[in-house]
């Protein structure tokens, strides 16, 4: 996937803007996934996937090349900071999918 490829190409800053940007995404109507998250279903298209692997491979890599120190520093700083925003999106994504996971239930039981 695309996270794979620019992670392959040492873009490890862009890699986790992808992620954190998918995760804390606007759909096509303009409504970010935390104002609709109550109201999400998958059976109408509201489906997000990113293979956790690929997150978690992402997160590894970036541990050992800061722990090697190999990067200069604005560089560090960068992915640093990229990580974080990174590591913000997954725990407001899992918030959200439990919240949404509430409102498919109460949905369903309404049905």
């Amino acid at each position: 996937g695309l996270i794979a490829l620019y992670t392959k190409n040492g873009l490890l800053a862009e890699a986790c803007s992808i992620v954190t940007s998918t995760l804390l995404g606007v759909d096509g109507e303009g409504k970010t996934r935390e104002a609709r998250a109550a109201s999400r279903l998958p059976e109408k298209g509201d489906i997000d996937f990113l293979p956790y692997q690929s997150i978690d491979m992402l997160w590894n890599l970036i541990d050992i090349l800061l722990s090697k120190r190999v990067l200069g520093d604005s560089e560090e700083a960068r992915v640093k900071g990229a990580r974080d925003q990174m590591e913000t999106a997954l725990k407001k994504n899992f918030a959200l999918e439990k919240i949404s996971e509430t409102g498919m239930r109460s949905a369903r039981a309404l049905q």
